[in-house]
């Protein structure tokens, strides 16, 4: 058995805004806008890894671990 991978996911206060602003920059697609807490776009529609935008309604506060 083989594993794939299949996105990145990032979190987000605006993950709209952001995955749009990354989607214009890597000339990707959008393939997931449906829900406001959910963006995914990827390099094409049917072509994997992509990127995962969730929604977090708190700021960071620390370090990355």
């Amino acid at each position: 058995m083989a594993l794939a991978w299949e996105q990145t996911t990032i979190a987000a206060t605006d993950p709209g805004a952001l995955g749009r602003w990354w989607c214009e920059a890597l000339g990707w697609v959008v393939v997931d806008d449906d829900h406001p807490d959910v963006f995914e776009i990827r390099p094409e529609a049917d072509r994997i890894p992509g990127l995962l935008f969730l929604r977090v309604d708190a700021p960071k506060t620390g370090k990355n671990r």
